[in-house]
């Protein structure tokens, strides 16, 4: 008998010898060389990630604290590139607001994990108010792309013209990453440059924290909404479709206001379920995510004989796979709101026996109740759940 062994092919490619673990992990051996009270002084000085950052110990931290959740986010957006922009020639990158180019050093690491050269970004425009941040940008980005050309303004986006914007390629991706949520980000600007140039095939990555106050969760679609003959291709929203990762308000707003309520990752039910019933499984599975996997995960979640009970609602069409529920002999429950039983939530409500205070982001007269349909129906202002009252 011939012996025979597997055979993997890896494609030749030039890639960065950096990745952006190797930067986080040396951000964060620096900040831990700090005293407590010293690291608890720097985390504050970043106001949230808002605050214009001038020293090291200011730009580590940023990246010791905020580089994974970053990372998350931007991994996301790039994956949702089609896969003809990677074989259609050279790429051309503008980044408004590049900050430490946090977004250009994952984007070194999405191209090595799919094996494209990384010298198939010609060029890259940088702009960043913040000079400490600019000048270590800079330094990370001629270490990741040896190979490409890099032009740096260190300038505001209100201060930007057509000529500061002059890509090599046709196909541009532009990056919007943590800035569009900034109220005081120059968006008008940036639409107007973009409004004006349509020799280019332009492709806009935008990534953003999920904030409730102001409205500012709706300031990049603002900036979409500003830009012509561009349309949305994809969207995903931190506080609904992506309710699994680590940087989703679903799952941060569960543990803020229910403490005692257990929050565990899709991918780890399985294994708290079963450590919780010794293997048998749920005797009751409520299913409200409506997410592309989140049926399937209720009813392998159900022990036989239990109630699987369906409040979501779906895009999709869900299949059903009979072939392996019959031994479980799951009793299914769906339907709508019926209203059959608001008197009595009404009643527990006002003596105090369900608490929805921190469900209701939002209350309207009903003479406005419009509004608060408009409202609900674009997910706008971060809203929740709406509250109506009598005039």
């Amino acid at each position: 008998m011939r012996n025979t062994s597997a055979l993997h092919f890896i494609p030749q490619f030039y890639a960065s010898r950096l990745s952006f673990d190797n930067v986080v992990e040396t951000a964060k051996q620096h900040i831990n060389s700090f005293s407590e009270n010293k690291q608890k002084k720097l985390k504050d000085e970043l106001e949230n990630g808002l605050a214009n950052l001038t020293t090291k110990e200011q730009l580590d931290m940023y990246i010791s604290s905020y580089g994974e959740i970053h990372r998350q986010k931007l991994q996301i957006a790039y994956d949702r590139i089609p896969h003809k922009v990677w074989s259609e020639g050279s790429i051309s990158v503008v980044d408004y607001g590049c900050g430490q180019c946090i977004a250009e050093m994952v984007l070194s690491d999405f191209l090595k994990s799919h094996y494209i050269d990384n010298d198939k970004i010609s060029d890259f425009t940088v702009i960043e108010p913040s000079k400490a941040s600019l000048t270590q940008g800079l330094q990370y980005l001629e270490q990741f792309y040896e190979n490409s050309k890099i032009t740096a303004y260190n300038v505001s986006a209100g201060k930007l013209t057509e000529d500061y914007i002059r890509p090599q390629s046709d196909t541009v991706i532009h990056l919007f990453s943590n800035v569009l949520d900034i109220i005081e980000f120059e968006r008008h600007n940036i639409a107007s440059i973009l409004n004006s140039d349509m020799s280019h095939n332009h492709i806009l990555i935008c990534v953003s924290p999920f904030y409730q106050e102001n409205g500012r969760g709706a300031l990049m679609d603002d900036f979409h909404a500003m830009t012509c003959g561009m349309r949305c291709e994809y969207k995903l929203e931190k506080h609904t479709d992506d309710w699994k990762n680590a940087f989703s308000c679903c799952r941060e707003f569960v543990r803020r206001h229910y403490p005692n309520v257990d929050v565990v990752e899709p991918t780890k039910c399985h294994e708290v379920l079963n450590s919780l019933t010794e293997g048998r499984g749920a005797d009751r599975v409520i299913e409200v995510a409506g997410g592309e996997d989140t049926f399937e995960l209720a009813w392998h979640c159900a022990r036989p004989n239990a109630i699987v009970t369906i409040v979501a609602l779906y895009e999709k069409e869900q299949i059903l796979p009979l072939p392996w529920m019959y031994g479980k002999n799951l009793t299914f429950k769906t339907g709508g709101v019926d209203a059959c039983d608001c008197h009595k939530i009404m009643q527990l409500i006002s003596e105090g026996k369900i608490d929805t205070t921190h469900l209701r982001t939002h209350r309207f007269p009903l003479s406005r109740i419009q509004e608060a349909y408009d409202l609900f129906a674009n997910r706008a202002d971060g809203v929740i759940k709406t509250a109506i009252y009598p005039d």
